[in-house]
């Protein structure tokens, strides 16, 4: 078997020399060209000797150069070599990873005899095929020399892989060779063949007269697939595998064809092609041994399987809660969980009964103790129903899977309130531990898969090694069910929990952290309901047939027990609405918060500065606004109306003390404002709300997302989140996913870290819009508009009421005239605006803003104006806010 890698072995290309040095002429030349100057213009022969320097500069040159190449040639070399070993590790490694793994997928039978957990085991594609021998095969090592040339011999070695495991299809196979030889081989193939089917999937027949041969359990199986062993001369009649041995040739054709070519070699015929390998013989000693292991797996199975009803009732101590959920050889097996724990752990991969045993021990527990001296809480963190059919016990208070995950954890959190409500009892009676109370039960924590439960909440884990360290003096035991150990039960809670149960495991780690052995390991996987029971006064694993339980055992039980209130460690989830006549504390309400830690659900009062709601839409913002709004006693609601919103933090000083001011959407509100109102309106707001509790009023206000400018009026109030869309957005809404998941019903959210359900109401309707008086000047006045159709409009209309001149065509104020210009025109005539400032109102259009200042002088920012017929009147320098006259009727 051969599996390609993922990541090919790459060998570089050889690090190229430097090129040979070229010999420098113009440099030779330039000192003897030099040194004919020097004799010329000085007459000295000496100068001649300079001439000289150039070609001994160039042979410098030249042999630095050759030095300098030979000495990377050297470095090359030496690098290069050890790329080359590099490489042949990896090759190596490589190979060795892929024996492994073809070795653990396909053993054979001496490794069988090795390696007894591999017996019967349940591997894709493993039963399809046989091993007949040992011998090379084509590697998958894949390997990038980037065209090197000295990459041969590790490409030549890289393309095999030696020492693997050769496998043929399970179809007929004859062994060729002698009888002693043959018979070695025909042995272990046809152990290794028996170790990987067990008897419930094939059957032995033969004429082989070797002791192993009648020991095997496959010899008296009933399965339908027969394999036969045999002479090659003898007809195998309907067997659908057959294993035969022939001196020579054999006359019947065979599927595939192994000829011994000596006591360990032999040349494998299948599919058209032969392949030369080293046999893997088993001696009869071994032979016999692995025989007598498969056979003494099938004996050790303790049959015949018992039924619940005849579970005898196990002799109770004292203070103890013992139970009957299996046999061995048809003999009870009592487990107490209290003095045998007082906590349990128990492992084992699907389909090996974990379930299964869990149901029969809770239902065995409440058969022998009734309600009153035991309960156990269910959970099932493993996405099934396993503990629904337990729900009719009087003792179970409660089952919960993580198809509702934030109710399975709320019940496990409220365990830390049941700890200290059994303290105080324990306390207030003078007690040590359980035993010496009255009239309080023990309380059995059952959770199947908690590793899915732990990757959960790992925040779990503390609870659960404190329960583990506490519990037994509490009465609080804990059952902690896992498909593995390794790596999720942590050391505290393992060295808390002495009853070790085990069923099937695949990992012998797992099996050794369990049960301090690999039994669990070579557990056989046909017969599921086996486990290995070790109690805290066991030198070693028990093995136990698990009795299974019907509905009908459940129902017999629950009947034995009249219907009892069964009491609940914690309190009901929190409702899904909450209305007003739900709620009856002072003051405003905001909603119930819930304390599973405390096993208490509070109402939580309005704060005296107010809140603030974040959630998407649809969380149930508004309806919480409505409810906080129908309990004040005054209400400011501005709703989407802007220039009611910006009227009411314009004129913040003039709200009355216990008014309660409500701003729905900010964000929204703040988006549709002009750019020019948006930062002041926001830092107004932000100033009600810094003085909110020095006027005794109170701000309630909701966003949908805590960013840009209404972001810092969020900040100065106690934060509410609610639902969100996505895990981002509770994260920027500073929430903490542990505490709120992103999918919650309408007003359910988190205040200051509790879960609570918000009081709703029906929002009031929204207030009519506050529409400004016309305008209706008694004397003289002025206009400032902007040209267009709708001045021409409101020009039409005060020239129905009044006589209306140019500012163009006059010069000074006249009694019952409306003198009427644009900016441009009225900054023309500015002796004439600055009379009409001081005698006479000034109708302005909106649209003229950026003059204001200006003409007017006014450096304030205007009351805002959000309908298409409003003006601004400017009088005593004071701007408000009108409306244009409406047309005559």
């Amino acid at each position: 078997m051969s599996v390609r890698s993922t990541r090919p072995i790459v060998i570089p290309a050889p690090t190229p020399l430097p090129p040979l040095p070229t010999i420098p002429f113009a440099l030779a030349a330039i000192p003897v060209l030099g040194a004919g100057i020097m004799w010329v213009v000085t007459g000295s022969m000496f100068a001649l000797w300079f001439a000289a320097l150039g070609p001994l500069m160039v042979a410098g040159t030249v042999v630095e150069g050759r030095w300098a190449r030979r000495r990377a040639r050297k470095r090359n070399s030496r690098e290069r070599r050890d790329v080359l070993a590099r490489a042949q590790r990896e090759i190596d490694d490589a190979h060795e990873r892929e024996r492994a793994r073809a070795y653990a997928a396909h053993p054979s039978a001496p490794q069988l005899v090795r390696a007894p957990s591999e017996v019967w085991r349940a591997v894709p594609g493993r039963g399809d095929v046989v091993v007949v021998g040992i011998g090379p095969t084509v590697s998958a090592v894949q390997i990038d020399d980037a065209g090197a040339g000295d990459t041969a011999e590790l490409r030549k070695r890289g393309e095999k892989v030696i020492d693997m495991p050769i496998t043929v299809p399970l179809e007929s196979i004859a062994i060729i060779g002698s009888r002693v030889s043959a018979g070695a081989l025909l042995r272990s193939i046809a152990l290794q063949i028996l170790a990987i089917h067990p008897p419930r999937a094939l059957r032995l027949v033969h004429e082989w007269d070797e002791p192993w041969a009648t020991l095997v359990p496959h010899a008296t199986s009933t399965a339908p697939r027969t394999l036969w062993i045999g002479s090659a001369e003898r007809d195998p009649g309907d067997a659908e595998l057959s294993l035969v041995w022939s001196e020579s040739e054999p006359a019947e054709p065979r599927a595939v064809l192994v000829r011994l070519r000596g006591v360990a070699h032999a040349e494998v015929d299948h599919g058209g092609a032969t392949q030369s390998v080293e046999a893997c013989p088993l001696s009869l000693g071994q032979a016999e041994d692995l025989a007598g292991r498969l056979a003494g797996r099938v004996d050790r199975a303790p049959d015949p399987e018992a039924t619940f009803a005849e579970l005898v009732s196990p002799h109770r101590g004292e203070g103890g809660l013992s139970a009957v959920f299996g046999t061995v050889r048809g003999e009870p097996v009592v487990v107490d969980l209290v003095r045998d724990g007082p906590h349990a752990i128990v492992t084992g991969v699907t389909g090996a009964g974990k379930s299964e045993l869990l149901t029969t021990w809770v239902t065995a527990l409440a058969l022998h103790h009734g309600p009153e001296r035991v309960s156990f809480l269910l959970v099932d963190f493993k996405g099934g129903r396993t503990f629904d059919p337990l729900d009719p016990l009087p003792h179970v208070t409660g089952v919960m899977t993580d198809l509702d995950e934030a109710a399975a954890v709320r019940a496990i959190e409220s365990l830390r309130a049941e700890v200290l409500r059994r303290e105080r009892v324990m306390a207030d009676q003078g007690a040590r531990d359980i035993d010496e109370t009255e009239g309080m039960e023990r309380l059995v924590v059952i959770v199947d898969e908690f590793a899915a439960l732990a990757a959960a909440r790992p925040e779990l884990n503390e609870l659960f090694s404190d329960l583990a360290a506490r519990g037994r003096a509490l009465g609080i035991h804990l059952i902690l069910a896992s498909q593995r150990a390794t790596g999720v039960f942590r050391e505290g809670l393992l060295a808390n929990c002495p009853l070790r149960v085990s069923l099937r495991l695949t990992d012998p780690s797992d099996s050794m952290t369990v049960l301090g052995s690999r039994a669990a390991a070579e557990l056989p996987g046909d017969r599921p309901g086996i486990a290995l029971v070790r109690r805290a006064a066991d030198a070693r694993p028990v093995e136990v047939r698990v009795v299974r339980t019907s509905a009908s055992d459940i129902a017999e039980v629950a009947r034995r027990h009249p219907a009892e209130q069964r009491r609940c460690p914690w309190l009901p989830p929190l409702p899904t609405r909450l209305s007003l006549h739900e709620v009856s504390g002072p003051g405003i309400v905001l909603g119930v918060a819930d304390h599973p830690d405390r096993q208490s659900q509070e109402e939580v009062a309005l704060p005296a500065n107010g809140v603030a709601l974040v959630g998407k839409a649809s969380s149930g913002k508004s309806s919480i606004l409505a409810a906080l709004a129908w309990q004040a006693d005054e209400v400011r609601w501005p709703g989407q109306d802007l220039e009611a919103a910006w009227d009411l933090v314009s004129d913040a000083a003039a709200t009355p003390p216990g008014t309660l001011v409500v701003l729905d959407d900010l964000d929204t509100l703040t988006a549709r404002l002009p750019a020019e109102y948006h930062a002041s309106f926001v830092e107004r707001v932000e100033e009600v709300v810094r003085t909110a509790s020095a006027r005794d009023i109170r701000v309630a206000v909701s966003v949908q997302r805590v960013t840009g400018p209404s972001g810092r009026v969020i900040d100065l109030l106690p934060r509410a989140i609610l639902a969100q869309n996505s895990r981002a957005d509770v994260a920027a809404a500073g929430g903490e996913m542990s505490a709120l998941g992103f999918e919650h019903p309408p007003a359910r959210g988190v205040w200051q870290r509790s879960l609570v359900q918000f009081v709703t109401a029906h929002p009031p309707s929204p207030p009519s819009p506050v529409e400004p008086p016309e305008w209706s000047p008694s004397g003289a006045a002025a206009v400032i508009a902007f040209g267009g159709k709708s001045a021409e409009g409101v020009l039409s209309r005060l020239r129905e009421r009044r006589t209306v001149v140019d500012v163009d065509t006059v010069t000074a104020l006249r009694p019952g005239e409306i003198v009427w210009g644009s900016a441009e025109a009225w900054a023309a005539h500015y002796r004439l605006l600055t009379d009409t400032k001081a005698t006479a109102e000034i109708a302005i259009d909106p649209r003229c803003g950026a003059e204001l200042r200006g003409l007017l002088g006014y450096r304030s920012l205007p009351p805002l104006v959000a309908g298409t017929n409003r003006c601004w009147v400017y009088e005593d320098g004071e701007l408000r806010r009108a409306r244009w006259p409406e047309p005559l009727r």
